[in-house]
C-alpha cells in the first residue's frame, strides 16, 4: 500500500528514530511530503522530505537525482540538502535546513520597484549559481520561492531538476513542470500533439520562468492573461490553465 501520511499526524521515521523525529507536516506534493523534524542528537530543527506513493522506477530515479543535486548546492539563495537515508520499505528521504517564511505567492506584494528588484535579483543569483553547476530547475514558480523573515529569497524544490549528465526519464507527450510558469516551447509541444517529445531542458526555460515571476512581482498579475487572448484560437493555453 502506498505511503500516505495524514496531514496532522506525528510521524517518527521508523528505523532511524535515533536521528530525526517529526512534529508536523509542512507541505506535500505529487512526489513527496515535507515534515518539520528535529535531529535527535543535534536538537536542530530541519525539514525532511519523504517520497510518497508507489516506489516506481521513476519515483526512485527522480529522488536519487534530487538527492545528488541538492547535496551539492551551497548558496545563500538556494535550499540544498545536508543528509539523506531510507525509512521503512526502502522509502528515501532528504534532510534540508528548515527555512521559514511565506512563499512568493503568499508574501505581500512588493510595495515598490526597488523591493521587487531586490527580491528578483536574489532569485536570479540563486538560479545563476544552479545553472553554473549545469543544472536546470524546470519548475521555478512563486510556490517554490521562500522569502525569509529577514528578507532572504531562497529557491527550493529540485524534485524535477535535471543535471547535464542525467538521462531523460520523462515519457513522450508528458508535460512536466507548471504551465503558468513554463516556456512556450513546453506548453505548445507540437501544438498540442501528445505524441511529440518534449524539448530538451535548457537554462533558457528557467530564464523564461524568471521573466514571468518578475512580471508578477511588478504588476501583481500573470502575463498569461494577455497571452491567452492572443492564442485563444489555438485553445491550448486556456485548456491547460
Amino acid at each position: 500500500e502506498a505511503f500516505k501520511p495524514a496531514a496532522d499526524e506525528r510521524f517518527t521515521f521508523a528505523g532511524i528514530s535515533d536521528r530525526y523525529t517529526s512534529s508536523s507536516v509542512l507541505s506535500s506534493g505529487g512526489h513527496g511530503v515535507v515534515f518539520r523534524a528535529t535531529g535527535e542528537r543535534s536538537g536542530t530543527e530541519v525539514a525532511v522530505k519523504v517520497a510518497t506513493g508507489a516506489l516506481t522506477f521513476e519515483t526512485n530515479a527522480r529522488f536519487a537525482r534530487e538527492r545528488e543535486i541538492t547535496l551539492a548546492l551551497k548558496h545563500r539563495n538556494v535550499v540544498g540538502a545536508n543528509d539523506y537515508g531510507v525509512i521503512f520499505d526502502s522509502r528515501p528521504f532528504l534532510v534540508m535546513p528548515l527555512v521559514t517564511g511565506p512563499t512568493l505567492d503568499e508574501a505581500k506584494q512588493p510595495q515598490s520597484w526597488s523591493e521587487a528588484r531586490e527580491q528578483f535579483l536574489q532569485l536570479c543569483s540563486g538560479v545563476d549559481y544552479v545553472h553554473k553547476k549545469s543544472i536546470v530547475h524546470r519548475d521555478i514558480k512563486p510556490k517554490n520561492v521562500i522569502v525569509t523573515p529577514d528578507g532572504v529569497v531562497k529557491l527550493l524544490d529540485f524534485g524535477i531538476a535535471l543535471a547535464a549528465h542525467h538521462r531523460r526519464i520523462t515519457l513522450p507527450g508528458t508535460f512536466i513542470g507548471s504551465v503558468g510558469h513554463s516556456s512556450l516551447d513546453h506548453v505548445f509541444v507540437g501544438k498540442g500533439d501528445p505524441t511529440d517529445a518534449l524539448p530538451t531542458p535548457h537554462p533558457k526555460d528557467d530564464i523564461v520562468s524568471l521573466g514571468i515571476i518578475l512580471y508578477e512581482l511588478v504588476t501583481n498579475h500573470s502575463p498569461w492573461v494577455h497571452i491567452c487572448s492572443a492564442y485563444d484560437k489555438i485553445g491550448v493555453i486556456p485548456k491547460l490553465l
